[in-house]
């Protein structure tokens, strides 16, 4: 896999550095196909949605090129290739390296590319298969116009994009609730002064019972923690961020004298990064989810750029929509 960068431009939800940090450090850190992983749910029925889909289209066996825009881990690539063979040159382009080097080897990607998907450095019509998957959107109004630029006479467009108001976005909503919840609780603020506390003890500049004060502060927050967790989605990745860290924090003041200060407060740092990250990721998924006219306008301005687009559909799992598909060609 050939992987090459191109960092001049940013664009759409993704434009502020610390959202770039935020998903880059996701990609870098999971061990799942995040895209996909984020809603565990409703994964088995986006993985089938992709599969039929590769199985009905017709490709030139001699010259199919396919764009996965906003690939991530490059689940839909991965569908792509051990559904068509190698029959297609498949290239992946996402906007955090760490997403492109952990593309599977099994998905066999000739290229793989970190780059804007709203000023893609490919040449018009280079492509007459393009796809993506949770992603395009984060991109913003130009990515759209982007895909259909690309795309090839005869060629084929399939984007599966976040819905505002669906099942997944609802699931976010309440991850970010918890997230924010926990962020606010106060546990990182008084759990830090009762380690820097800790440490003046161990220096000998105050007394052991000095603890006294800080545990209680500590204590008062417990039910605020505990609320946040409690509005969680049950199985989702924010109740396990919660449960873990409150397994963690009751471990530590259990036995809060066996550990470093300065060990305990470089973990506290991390944790609160780590949290405050998750919220800054469901909150650019909440912002780039579309709604009904969102998705006209959208389809609208393909068609201007010269595809025929199909009227817009939702995937729907279990009697709710968890996502638009918008396809269209170019004649």
């Amino acid at each position: 896999m050939e992987l090459i960068r191109d960092d001049s431009s940013s664009s759409g939800i993704l434009r502020s550095a610390p959202m770039q940090r935020d998903w880059i450090s996701f990609w870098a850190s999971h061990d799942e196909g995040a895209s996909l992983a984020e809603a565990d749910i409703t994964a088995p029925i986006l993985k089938e949605k992709w599969r039929r889909y590769f199985k009905a289209i017709a490709i030139d066996e001699t010259g199919c090129r396919l764009l996965d825009i906003a690939c991530g881990k490059g689940e839909v690539a991965s569908i792509a290739r051990a559904v068509l063979g190698l029959a297609p040159t498949i290239t992946c382009v996402d906007y955090a390296p760490s997403a492109i080097e952990a593309i599977p080897a099994d998905a066999k990607v000739d290229h793989a590319l970190v780059a804007d998907a709203a000023d893609l450095p490919f040449q018009d019509a280079e492509f007459n298969l393009i796809v993506s998957l949770y992603g395009i959107e984060y991109a913003g109004e130009n990515a759209f116009a982007e895909a259909a630029r690309v795309t090839a006479p005869g060629g084929r467009v399939r984007l599966v994009t976040h819905l505002r108001e669906g099942a997944i976005w609802r699931d976010c909503e309440a991850n970010r609730r918890t997230a924010s919840g926990i962020l606010e609780s106060g546990v990182f603020g008084a759990s830090d002064e009762t380690f820097r506390v800790m440490a003046r003890i161990r220096r000998g500049e105050v007394q052991p019972d000095s603890l006294s004060v800080p545990l209680v502060e500590v204590k008062k927050t417990v039910p605020a923690l505990q609320a946040a967790i409690a509005v969680a989605p049950a199985g989702s990745s924010a109740r396990a961020l919660g449960e873990r860290l409150y397994t963690d924090f009751s471990r530590i003041f259990g036995r809060i004298t066996a550990y470093e200060p300065q060990d305990i407060l470089n973990w506290s740092a991390a944790m609160k990064g780590e949290i405050e990250a998750y919220r800054s990721r469901m909150t650019a998924m909440l912002d780039a989810a579309l709604d009904e006219a969102a998705v006209v306008n959208l389809s609208a301005k393909m068609t201007e750029a010269g595809l025929d687009m199909a009227p817009a559909e939702q995937v729907i799992s279990d009697g709710d929509a968890i996502a638009w598909v918008l396809e269209g060609s170019r004649n």
